[in-house]
């Protein structure tokens, strides 16, 4: 059976439908409009089926089987691990639970209580159409169900394959010819009702359409994400060799910023008017703390700050000299520390610096006029305490004169190697008797050579050999010197800009050029302005609460200041238990208390 044209138009048919027997070579010649499948369907049952008949499965016959009645089950499935002429394709026992119809049975296994449907051989029976036309009759089918998943073996076939729009013919479970077509529109054959409607193609025109833009929309966005946002932060590795971090400075401030004895000592060398006592000079001391926390003491001391200035003024002393008279030295201040399991003097590691807390001790923290590299920090070997630093603090109880905070102890600050100690640190506040393990889990987030081709802009990060050409390009001297650049010691020379364009002067616990020291006599000016530059977003006055309120108030950094391309932090965990005062170390007891 085949389709021949299209040919020159004779009465609207242009195609011409052949069909030969085979056996007898009879030839059957049929014209045709067009060669859609229900038209080929129609004249093939009508011209062909229902004079010649087709052919059948002669070993059909009709079955009865009444409810009760044990059978076997007929389910031909091979198995890969069995020759398949020792396999059998009969299952049973089942027993029959009910019948629906003549050709439709439940069926229960002995030991299964689960139902199964079974379908067995039956004659499709003849069905007219609309149009009278009948569809297909005396057509065998075998079908099976097994727990509602049908398998139908099809005798047509292949007779259809030729249509244009033809797909696949299924027979259904109430034996009627069911013709899929290629435009996906399931119909019964000869009825056309279920012809594809103009309306469901525009629909279906519409909805792809508005599907496409949608696709080119969003594809568009995310093309402008990618431009605007080129760069991709992952978690590269949790395993990094702790060899490969730097170890973190230590800074240990101790929390008595003015000594008593210190205090007494100093004053008693130095030159004042015959007005004033010695006494009451050691009583005054106290208010050098304002340099660190103007307005500690009250408002109404303007007088008192100005003739202390005075008295340090006519000594020829510098504020920076007088608390570094005043304050505990590292040496007395740390007793005994001990690095990767070696004891030694603290001096060794420890040396004065400079952080947000005035004078301190940092172990590990590089700043001008060091220049020690990056590739030459200290680092760890291993993990645990005794590859690392453990020191022994000697605060003195009965020597606290002036403190920043109401406790008795020391203030640890961990930070990055080349980072100012200030807000940014991890604190951790040791109290006296008190024995405390700090535990540190560093990170690093670095980029990519590749990163460093994008504009800075575009990257939103910046290398520390860049920060020279680009953001001190024009500054003829910066206000601090700091050894390398990093975001946080951008923000500490933003807070000093702050102050100094303000006041005029720098207070003493920067590290700063040649600019004037603040002293006793800008407390005021320093006190006014406080919110402007003690915080964590300089530049942000907290009393006028003038937060970042949307996102382009967040991307606008205080001073310019950009963060770094590589980036080291230390998270902290720590836990402490309390010392016995009958141990001791050296003859000395680790043990002390106030009074």
């Amino acid at each position: 059976m085949n389709i021949l044209g299209p040919f020159p138009l004779i009465s609207s048919r242009k195609y011409l439908l052949v069909i030969v027997s085979c056996f007898t070579k009879w030839p059957e010649v049929i014209l045709l409009r067009n060669k859609r499948a229900n038209i080929v369907v129609e004249y093939f049952v009508n011209q062909v089926v229902c004079k010649h008949g087709i052919p059948y499965n002669q070993k059909a016959r009709s079955l009865h089987f009444k409810e009760g009645q044990k059978i076997w089950l007929y389910n031909p499935r091979s198995k890969l691990d069995r020759a398949l002429k020792l396999q059998s394709h009969w299952e049973g026992s089942y027993k029959i639970v009910k019948k629906l119809s003549d050709v439709v049975f439940c069926i229960r296994k002995s030991m299964l209580p689960r139902e199964n449907v079974l379908y067995v051989e039956g004659r499709l029976v003849t069905k007219k159409t609309k149009e009278n036309t009948a569809t297909l009759g005396n057509i065998y089918v075998r079908a099976f169900m097994f727990n509602e998943n049908v398998r139908i073996i099809n005798i047509l076939k292949g007779y259809l394959s030729f249509c244009e729009d033809y797909k696949c013919v299924v027979i259904n479970a109430r034996h009627e010819l069911i013709l899929t077509r290629a435009r996906n529109n399931n119909c019964l054959v000869g009825d056309p009702a279920a012809e594809s409607m103009l309306e469901s193609k525009i629909i279906w025109a519409i909805t792809v359409f508005v599907s496409l833009v949608c696709a080119i929309v969003l594809i568009r966005m995310a093309w402008n994400y990618y431009a605007t946002h080129p760069t991709l932060t992952v978690i590269e590795s949790t395993h990094h060799g702790i060899w490969n971090y730097p170890f973190p400075a230590i800074t240990v401030c101790d929390i008595n910023r003015i000594s008593y004895n210190l205090t007494k000592k100093f004053v008693e060398n130095l030159k004042t008017p015959t007005n004033v006592s010695k006494e009451y000079l050691i009583q005054e001391m106290r208010l050098m703390n304002e340099l660190l926390r103007p307005g500690i003491f009250g408002n109404d001391i303007q007088r008192n700050l100005t003739r202390l200035q005075d008295i340090i003024d006519d000594n020829h002393l510098t504020i920076f000299k007088v608390m570094d008279l005043i304050t505990q030295n590292c040496s007395t201040l740390l007793t005994m520390c001990k690095w990767k399991g070696t004891n030694d003097q603290c001096d060794k590691y420890f040396k004065q610096s400079l952080s947000l807390d005035g004078l301190c001790c940092s172990f590990n923290y590089y700043t001008f006029p060091d220049t020690t590299t990056f590739k030459n920090v200290r680092r760890a070997a291993a993990c645990g305490f005794e590859t690392g630093m453990t020191i022994v603090v000697n605060s003195e109880p009965n020597d606290y004169y002036a403190t920043i905070i109401g406790a008795y102890g020391v203030k640890v600050m961990i930070h990055y190697s080349f980072d100012y100690p200030d807000f940014n640190a991890e604190i951790q506040l040791v109290r006296l008797n008190n024995q405390h393990f700090v535990t540190i889990n560093p990170t690093e987030m670095y980029s990519k050579s590749e990163v460093k081709d994008l504009k800075i802009s575009t990257r939103k990060c910046i290398f520390s050999e860049e920060a020279d050409k680009v953001l001190y390009a024009n500054v003829k001297e910066r206000n601090l010197t700091f050894t390398s650049y990093s975001y946080h010691n951008c923000l500490a020379e933003c807070r000093v800009s702050i102050i100094r364009a303000k006041c005029g002067c720098i207070p003493y616990y920067f590290p700063q050029n040649s600019t004037r020291t603040c002293n006793l006599k800008d407390i005021q000016c320093l006190k006014k302005y406080e919110s402007f530059f003690d915080n964590s977003w300089p530049e942000m006055n907290q009393k006028q609460q003038n937060f970042p309120k949307t996102l382009d108030d967040v991307n606008k950094v205080p001073c310019g200041c950009i963060p770094d391309c590589l980036l080291y932090y230390y998270p902290i965990e720590s836990s402490f238990g309390t010392l016995d005062n009958t141990v001791y170390y050296n003859g000395v007891s680790f043990s002390k208390s106030p009074g």
